[in-house]
């Protein structure tokens, strides 16, 4: 079955900020396969940025700033998430966060570091598709 997963930030729907949502659909019929669901966990300030890549037939990563979660300002995170829903833990990152696949097996996240003066710094991780 082909699926399409669409992810999202809602303003106030996870009773504090942004939260970051998301839902399943039949690629072919436009059919909901699931309920819409949070895909962030920590709910305190925002969370916002989105970005979502498929990784194979069955799963897809979200990214997503988020404001405070690690207690350094914005960060991001990222989950990867089956068509059923199921997840492994977020990584944790700093700020920016454009994902993208990387083959079959894991998908990329470009974020910046720092901005130091006129300067920015730019990073790429590369992540495997089940790594926490």
């Amino acid at each position: 079955m082909d699926t399409l997963a669409i992810a999202w930030t809602s303003l106030g729907q996870d009773g504090s900020g942004n939260g970051i949502y998301a839902r399943v659909f039949d690629a072919t019929t436009g059919a909901n396969m699931m309920a819409e669901f949070r895909v962030n966990e920590y709910i305190n300030n925002g969370q916002m940025a989105t970005s979502i890549c498929a990784i194979s037939e069955d799963s897809f990563a979200v990214a997503w700033e988020s404001n405070g979660q690690d207690g350094s300002g914005y960060n991001i995170n990222a989950k990867v998430l089956s068509v059923q829903a199921s997840s492994t833990t977020p990584n944790s990152f700093f700020f920016l966060p454009p994902v993208s696949p990387e083959g079959i097996s894991g998908y990329g996240i470009l974020f910046l570091l720092s901005s130091l003066g006129t300067s920015i710094i730019l990073f790429m991780r590369k992540l495997k598709k089940h790594s926490p």
